[in-house]
């Protein structure tokens, strides 16, 4: 990460949101998950453990959100399996095309015939 990408932040407080991102991210590639289902995880989980005043009710909770945890693995595993009959249908696997049979019997014969 450089200084080419807090350009884009407006404010303090958008490169800092910006940072945690880029930490998310980074976090999900350094440890061989997917950062796109990984930000997923933690946006649909994350609010179960705060309260109305945004504090984590269990800090323990939190190992859970670790993208080497057994939960986050269990969750990556089961939203592939869910989705794999699109990726299936958007990139079907091509028929095999058949040779072509450019000889036939009578193309071989022609060819005896001149030599």
């Amino acid at each position: 990460m450089g200084r080419v990408n807090w350009l884009f932040a407006d404010t303090p407080l958008g490169a800092e949101v910006n940072s945690m991102v880029y930490t998310f991210v980074e976090t999900a590639k350094a440890n061989g998950a997917n950062p796109y289902l990984y930000i997923k995880y933690i946006l649909e989980k994350m609010p179960a453990l705060v309260d109305e005043k945004y504090e984590v009710k269990d800090k323990t909770a939190l190992d859970a959100m670790l993208p080497w945890s057994k939960d986050y693995r269990q969750y990556e595993i089961n939203q592939v399996e869910a989705n794999r009959h699109l990726l299936d249908n958007l990139f079907p696997v091509p028929e095999r095309p058949k040779a072509p049979n450019n000889y036939e019997k009578s193309d071989l014969q022609s060819d005896a015939a001149i030599a």
